[in-house]
């Protein structure tokens, strides 16, 4: 009896701190530049990202929800027929934040964990002989993570992310350098969040 007793006098000392905090459910979506790292985006790189969120505050500090972004990244590759090609690539990811205190303009810092799913761009080529070859688009589904770092001024904010996404797809052609490389582009985004009241 006295353990039950306990659980309910729990419970409502955490709803009523609940009822008492002002929790906001907040949706947003961005618009940003996209670079690949490492030995992809060694010959240059350069892409763009649109991005959808929706998230909801546990506290004032600590807001956690659910992340949507889509990337097309072009570089530099000397195997493709005009020398660049682009890969696709999709984060759905998990994530929260802490935003250490509120003023005009606010820092915080994130962390996301989702999916990501990476697509491989069509390759054209010419053979020694004068034809034309393709290799097609082939996709891999990878565990993602996604360090933040942002700032937010009023309902707009700015936010760089690293993404590690896995590896490319292992290819089952030969002679593509780009077979089972590490997938990490960075992205700088501008947001815009709209919070509303529970």
């Amino acid at each position: 009896m006295k353990k039950h007793f306990f659980l309910i006098a729990l419970s409502l000392a955490l709803l009523t701190n609940l009822n008492a905090q002002d929790h906001q459910l907040a949706i947003g979506a961005g618009l940003g530049t996209s670079f690949l790292t490492g030995d992809l985006g060694e010959n240059g790189s350069f892409g763009i990202n649109y991005s959808l969120e929706g998230k909801y505050f546990l506290t004032d500090q600590l807001p956690v929800g659910l992340e949507y972004t889509s990337h097309a990244i072009g570089y530099g590759d000397d195997s493709s027929l005009f020398g660049v090609s682009a890969y696709g690539a999709t984060l759905i990811l998990a994530k929260a934040e802490y935003i250490p205190f509120s003023s005009k303009v606010t820092p915080y810092a994130g962390f996301g964990i989702g999916i990501a799913r990476i697509e491989t761009p069509e390759i054209t080529f010419t053979n020694s002989d004068g034809t034309p070859s393709t290799i097609p688009s082939e996709g891999k589904t990878n565990l993602a993570l996604s360090p933040k770092a942002g700032l937010a001024l009023g309902n707009f904010k700015i936010e760089f992310a690293y993404n590690i996404a896995g590896k490319t797809p292992e290819t089952e052609y030969i002679n593509v350098e780009e077979s089972d490389q590490p997938f990490n582009p960075w992205n700088l985004s501008f947001k815009y969040i709209y919070p509303f009241e529970l």
